[in-house]
């Protein structure tokens, strides 16, 4: 789990601790990250928090709260998972779930809808293997994006992971990481004749 102190450095943004929650308050036209210290495998990995967009600040016709991969230790690549308000802190009526690939450019599916309320709390969850990377809310499977590795990033097997936050106040509690164990490659294959 993502905690104070040296696990966790922050990117940009004073984040604070409120009721077990990481708490951070947006600003105008800002990106607001928490990066977890140490550098993890991303061949295979379920990372999951659960996120509240607040109604007590937004900024602009563009709010997003979720996760980010793939990032270089200054996050400024990789790729993000996010519950997106496409209106001034409207999600109910405005929400999709937004993505964005390592060169920052090539948005993902950001018309597939997906409403959610202010002041409440959804499980987001992504399950990435390889170039999969499967999106869940609270359980539901959405979708599955195809997730472009960034050159930036240096060796993608091992980068940051992260928490991001843009034009809106939010909160993050119930952080997981795990690192699912892939099939053992060093199987003996089946011969064709074995099929027979």
């Amino acid at each position: 789990s993502l905690t104070t102190g040296s696990v966790a450095a922050a990117q940009s943004g004073s984040w604070s601790v409120a009721s077990s929650a990481f708490h951070v308050s947006g600003s105008a036209g800002a990106v607001k990250a928490l990066r977890y210290t140490a550098r993890v495998a991303h061949s295979a990995l379920v990372f999951q928090a659960d996120v509240k967009m607040n109604s007590s600040g937004g900024f602009g016709a563009d709010n997003r709260i979720g996760l980010g991969f793939n990032k270089p230790s200054n996050l400024s690549g990789g790729s993000i998972v996010t519950l997106r308000s496409t209106g001034a802190l409207t999600p109910s009526s405005t929400g999709v779930i937004y993505t964005e690939q390592p060169d920052g450019t090539t948005a993902g599916p950001s018309s597939l809808t997906k409403l959610f309320n202010l002041d409440q709390y959804y499980t987001l969850k992504v399950v990435a293997i390889g170039n999969a990377m499967d999106v869940y809310v609270d359980g539901v499977y959405l979708y599955t994006l195809l997730r472009k590795m960034d050159p930036v990033a240096g060796a993608i097997e091992y980068a940051y992971i992260s928490l991001y936050s843009y034009q809106c106040d939010v909160d993050f509690k119930n952080i997981k990481l795990y690192t699912p164990s892939l099939p053992n490659t060093s199987a003996v294959p089946l011969k064709l004749d074995d099929c027979a």
